[in-house]
């Protein structure tokens, strides 16, 4: 007898009728613990769920599974005891044989397998199992997702072993579950005697035609992994019980399972619109019990489908047909989620079964070692990783704007300087062979910038500006001034004799980019680097003296550099998510984006030269700056992103008092 066969029957003798373990997790976390997983319990509202884990670095493939199983049904009509599995015709019998103690068996002996043949192997192995997955589903896998959202935990692979295949092992994949909306409806009518139909008001017969319009309307069309959206009805109340009395309400619970073509709040508007259209007095109260997941052809389904096509010859088909699973739980935490698993013809049927032979086959194709995905395994050199994070970068619609133009620049700034290597030399390292460890590092930092949208700067510790160098982390805003590139050539022709220039403030410095790269400009001139943040202070300190201008960054006065926070309140609601890792300090201009602006251009001449040079950048808000000060004479600057980022004002120009268009007027 092969080891998932034994272990297959060893759980289906226990009775763990939902929610009921019956012993099951215990069993599976002994013979785990002795392969070296570490098991953590999630026990929720006397619901048994359990975790245990094998490494600890990136990429994590988890198998989800259960250990309750539905009710028996007429024990009479059972060939054998439910609880008794039974070898039978070259099939095992037994409730949740093939839902899914079978898949839970081979998973377990195939992990088991897999660490004692690979002790030291790449990434990390888990399984998650739930007694409540037949039941409400309220306490199990969700109560673990939940927990992990909290200490921001995340799995890279999720593989649900729920029965998927049809008429043979691995003919179907499901790679995405529809979402389930429920509804309530409760038609009010007035009741009344059905020979004086004029003084009652039927609901059924109100309901009847909004009905026919719910059931013929075309939702969606679906999409190439989604069939459309369906509408179905499964209750339908009225009625005192007498046969001469017209209801006084109605009561209708329907659902619609529907693809991500269509969202839960657009089919509660358009089904209430048709009840509104009909003129129905109700109330109907709602329930989303799932929302949809897709997981399309990359990585892991591509994986498990080579794994099944090497055993079974076949290239199974992708589906998501069907209810709802774990794997809507799972997607939470996980971006790549499939189901797999034995036939489902016998499932909650008295006599339910599995092929023996497919328990064994399940346990090759769940074999870890084929299933370590390409993240980890077939990433070999640098042109490797270099594909991979392209690809993931597209993939998932990534926001470009903190130096990198598109994916391609993106991967490139991280893989190379992730490796302390000279991106402007790349080719000569594309096929240099990466360690494990390498790999690792690189493929975390890969899915940080898909999954968490950090920033590569972050993530890499570093950021460049006009050619130079910069140390950054969260404290500081990415350095990305305009006003970079008119340093570089000098504040020409504003500055006629870079030489005249002895002392420049880096007003809002930040990481302290704009000071440094000034004081490489103007050799003469003392500089200023100030903040109100003392977090962005120390950053900036640390550049200073990585760049050796400790003697020469300090004061101000005759020209004043500011890239002050200019973003509106309602831009900054809206910014790519990549923003929110920035301090807000930096970022916030209030209301118009000018709070800082109108402070700095207020007080700038008390800290200016005679001939000195105010420069301000602040984005897209020269109509701002331009009504808020009209009579202010102000040279706008030409840079890279055009003529509308940064001005410039002389110190005779401005006023000791300047006040803006608002004060004047009062």
């Amino acid at each position: 007898m092969s080891a998932a066969l034994e272990l297959a029957k060893a759980l289906i003798a226990r009775a763990s009728v939902t929610p009921d373990d019956a012993g099951c997790q215990e069993l599976i976390a002994r013979r785990l613990e002795a392969s070296g997983f570490r098991a953590e319990r999630f026990d929720r509202n006397g619901i048994s769920n359990l975790w245990l884990q094998r490494g600890s670095p990136r990429p994590l493939i988890a198998f989800l599974g259960h250990t309750d199983v539905v009710p028996t049904g007429p024990l009479d009509q059972w060939h054998s005891d439910p609880f008794v599995p039974e070898e039978r015709d070259g099939c095992l019998y037994g409730r949740g044989s093939a839902d899914m103690k079978s898949s839970v068996a081979a998973f377990v002996v195939a992990a088991e397998q897999f660490a004692q043949a690979h002790p030291g192997h790449a990434g990390s192995i888990a399984l998650l199992l739930t007694s409540d997955e037949e039941g409400p589903a309220t306490d199990g896998t969700v109560a673990v997702v939940e927990a992990f959202q909290a200490r921001a935990q995340w799995v890279d692979f999720g593989l649900v072993g729920e029965p998927t295949s049809t008429r043979l092992l691995g003919d179907t994949i499901k790679n995405g579950r529809r979402g389930s909306l429920s509804g309530r409806l409760l038609v009010r009518g007035i009741q009344g005697h059905v020979a004086y139909p004029h003084l009652a008001r039927n609901p059924l017969h109100q309901l009847a035609p909004a009905l026919t319009e719910l059931a013929s309307t075309t939702w969606d069309e679906g999409d190439r992994f989604f069939p459309p959206t369906t509408f179905q009805v499964s209750n339908l109340h009225a009625g005192t019980g007498a046969a001469n009395v017209i209801p006084g309400q109605c009561e209708m619970h329907f659902n619609l399972r529907f693809s991500p073509a269509t969202t839960p709040p657009e089919l509660r508007r358009r089904v209430e619109s048709i009840l509104d259209r009909h003129g129905l007095s109700y109330a109907v109260t709602w329930t989303l019990g799932a929302e949809p997941f897709l997981t399309p052809p990359g990585t892991l389904v591509d994986a498990l489908s080579r794994s099944i096509q090497e055993l079974t010859g076949q290239q199974p088909q992708l589906s998501t047909t069907g209810g709802t699973s774990d794997g809507r739980f799972l997607a939470r935490i996980c971006e790549q989620v499939v189901e797999f698993g034995p036939l489902n013809a016998t499932i909650h049927q008295v006599n339910e079964c599995v092929r023996i032979q497919d328990i064994d086959g399940l346990k090759e194709i769940y074999e870890p070692e084929t299933m370590m995905l390409d993240a980890q395994a077939n990433l070999r050199t640098l042109r490797d990783v270099l594909r991979y994070a392209v690809t993931r970068f597209n993939e998932n619609s990534i926001f470009f704007g903190h130096g990198q133009i598109d994916a391609f620049d993106e991967a490139a700034f991280l893989v190379t300087r992730a490796m302390s290597l000279p991106l402007e030399r790349m080719d000569i390292f594309l096929d240099a062979f990466l360690t494990h460890a390498e790999i690792n590092t690189l493929i975390e930092m890969i899915e940080s910038r898909v999954k968490k949208r950090l920033p590569a700067a972050y993530l890499i510790g570093e950021a460049w500006l006009q050619g130079y160098r910069f140390s950054v982390d969260s404290r500081v805003i990415i350095p990305r001034s305009f006003i970079g590139e008119l340093l570089k050539d000098e504040l020409q022709p504003w500055v006629p004799e870079p030489a005249s220039v002895h002392s420049i403030l880096d007003l809002g410095t930040g990481s302290g980019c704009l000071a440094i790269i000034a004081a490489d400009v103007f050799a003469n001139a003392k500089v200023d680097a100030a903040d109100i943040s003392v977090d962005a202070l120390a950053v900036a300190a640390r550049n200073v003296e990585e760049y050796g201008l400790g003697e020469r960054v300090r004061l101000v006065e005759s020209v004043i550099l500011c890239n002050p926070p200019y973003v509106t309140d309602q831009a900054l609601s809206k910014l790519p998510r990549e923003y929110a890792h920035e301090p807000t300090l930096a970022l916030a201009g209030g209301p118009d984006g000018l709070d800082v602006v109108r402070r700095v251009i207020t007080s700038a001449r008390a800290h200016l030269n005679p001939q000195g040079l105010l420069l301000v950048e602040v984005g897209d808000g020269r109509a701002a700056v331009e009504r808020e000060y009209p009579r202010l004479p102000m040279t706008w600057a030409t840079t890279s992103a055009g003529d509308d980022m940064v001005f410039m004002v002389r110190t005779e120009d401005l006023p000791g008092e300047l006040a803006s268009v608002r004060s004047a007027a009062a």
